[in-house]
């Protein structure tokens, strides 16, 4: 028996899936997916806590102050925000964003040049 007319259709369906395969990405790609996508895995990987309390907040910028002395990058330091800083322990207030440089408590010599 000659098999040619069956692995011929078995082929085309498989190139057939591949090419479709290839167009959904490609669609995926440019409908802004991509972005969302990899905004969700960063959000899973380092996922921000409901609240930082004030020495987290002070830790963090001490060490990425550190770094932009140590040549790495000033905007490691200056533009860096601490989210959820809860600077008073409080439960009952809210909780702010904290730039690095307005961090109380960190007293980094970096100049943080403003535009």
């Amino acid at each position: 028996m000659d098999k040619k007319g069956a692995e011929l259709s078995v082929n085309v369906v498989i190139i057939a899936i591949l090419a479709i395969l290839v167009l959904v990405i490609v669609a995926f790609i440019f409908t802004g997916g991509a972005s969302k996508f990899s905004e969700t895995v960063r959000k899973i990987l380092n996922p921000v806590p409901k609240s930082n309390d004030i020495a987290f907040a002070i830790s963090e910028c001490n060490t990425r102050c550190a770094l932009a002395k140590s040549g790495t990058d000033e905007s490691r330091f200056c533009d860096y925000t601490v989210k959820n800083v809860d600077d008073d322990r409080d439960p009952e207030t809210d909780t702010k964003d904290l730039d690095c440089p307005d961090v109380p408590g960190v007293d980094c010599d970096v100049s943080c040049r403003t535009m």
